[in-house]
């Protein structure tokens, strides 16, 4: 896998790890377009427990470029601190 084959929560799918900015992130999940009928908190949960490193990291890492594993774990670190902004 690379970076750009993973499933980051924003859209148009980031190209490099500076698009994984919180308000990327906070238009595509809190869209209201996406997921309809579940709460701010239940989006924002979910996609916590989803993108949480260990979790992340554990499921995915193993299947990634060696080369791109640094870049890999930068992108879940800035995905969870946005996550983290927006509750």
């Amino acid at each position: 896998l690379t970076f750009e084959s993973l499933p980051w929560p924003t859209y148009p799918p980031p190209r490099n790890v500076d698009m994984l900015t919180k308000d990327a992130i906070s238009s595509f999940l809190l869209s209201s377009t996406h997921s309809p009928g579940k709460t701010r908190k239940q989006l924002l949960r979910e996609a916590l427990l989803a993108y949480h490193p260990d979790r992340f990291v554990g499921r995915y890492l193993s299947l990634v470029e060696s080369s791109q594993r640094p870049l890999i774990e930068d992108a879940v670190g800035r995905v969870i601190r946005a996550l983290n902004s927006l509750m």
